[in-house]
């Protein structure tokens, strides 16, 4: 998995280069939840902590206009705590996804900085993934089993960044799933009730540089 989403970076990366639009790489932290229903209850789960890094693809439109794509690496989640009695039980769910997001970038001019502003959708693909299990501070943990929830997730993607200069950049972005990632009505984050619905929601950090920046 990991070879396989590094040649892609550095086939797109090619591209970049003979296209002539900027490229470049970037990585942050996430905090993530997933919001959950059975179509009369609707609430989030707890909030966790992971990562995201990738690369960048900047096509320029106009001057202060550009669509920007590329591929990143994403861990997201979400965990639950319950308590019967004196016992804790706590579920945590980190799958990572790549993905593809496709957004509307607008430049705004600040003298020697720019402020970026854009939105639009993203495509993920979950490719590794962790789940851990907590019965009163033991911990057990496995690989994510893609038949509790869907490979396959999309959303809209809101996003700000800070450039300085050329290079390098600081940004925010805020993911909000569209997709309902519960394989089947039967299971739930702690798989011991019934939701319909699970949804990925994701705040992101991130610190980068741009190699060539589209005018």
């Amino acid at each position: 998995m990991k070879k396989l989403f590094i040649m892609s970076v550095f086939i797109l990366g090619a591209f970049a280069t003979k296209a002539q639009v900027g490229v470049g790489i970037y990585g942050g932290v996430n905090l993530s939840n997933i919001t959950y229903n059975n179509g009369s209850i609707e609430d989030a789960s707890g909030s966790v902590a992971g990562y995201h890094f990738g690369m960048v693809l900047d096509l320029g439109l106009a001057k202060v206009l550009s669509i920007q794509t590329g591929l990143n690496l994403s861990q997201r989640g979400g965990r639950k705590i319950y308590s019967t009695g004196n016992n804790v039980y706590e579920y945590a769910y980190k799958p990572t996804y790549i993905d593809i997001p496709v957004l509307l970038n607008v430049k705004i001019p600040l003298g020697d900085f720019a402020l970026h502003l854009a939105g639009g959708p993203y495509f993920s693909y979950g490719v590794a993934g962790s789940r851990d299990a907590t019965f009163n501070s033991v911990t057990i943990t496995q690989k994510i089993d893609w038949d509790d929830i869907k490979r396959t997730d999309m959303g809209l993607r809101l996003q700000a960044r800070l450039m300085v200069g050329k290079a390098l950049f600081v940004g925010a972005y805020y993911d909000q799933g569209l997709s309902n990632i519960a394989e089947d009505k039967d299971y739930a984050i702690n798989n011991r009730n019934q939701f319909e619905s699970f949804q990925n929601r994701n705040f992101g950090l991130s610190v980068g540089i741009m190699f060539n920046q589209a005018d």
